[in-house]
């Protein structure tokens, strides 16, 4: 496993434990996280959605277990999600191998430049609709 892959490794195992840990408290004290976040201002002033707006709502729907739901209110959402799975799936694979087997997936920009894709396409869908229902 090369130093970036290695560095991402760690820090998707990190993230992966951070979150278990935040879903494992909010439960236990029943509180929705939704909650936490403030409303989005650029939706309260111009009445159009923000880059990221149904993100939050996504992760929460995907926490829940409902994919297709998450995927509508934000499809970045799963989609970091599925290259996350792939990627620790396949160097976890890589790494009990010991290298025999190099599956492990490779960072490459073109995952943010399709991240970005998803983002950009997803903010003139969901502003389509609220311009044609004016």
């Amino acid at each position: 496993m090369e130093k970036t892959e290695k560095r991402l490794y760690l820090l998707g195992w990190f993230g992966l434990l951070v979150l278990f840990v935040m879903v494992a408290v909010l439960n236990w004290i029943n509180w929705d996280f939704l909650t936490l976040v403030p409303p989005c201002a650029v939706r309260f002033i111009t009445g159009y959605y923000c880059p990221g707006c149904g993100g939050t709502r996504a992760v929460r729907a995907l926490l829940q277990g409902r994919l297709i739901t998450s995927f509508l209110y934000h499809p970045f959402v799963l989609y970091c999600v599925t290259i996350m799975v792939v990627f620790m799936v396949t160097n976890t694979i890589q790494l009990l191998t010991k290298n025999k087997w190099k599956i492990g997936l490779k960072y490459r920009h073109g995952y943010l430049y399709g991240a970005t894709i998803v983002i950009i396409a997803n903010w003139i869908i969901q502003n389509i609709f609220i311009f044609l229902n004016k």
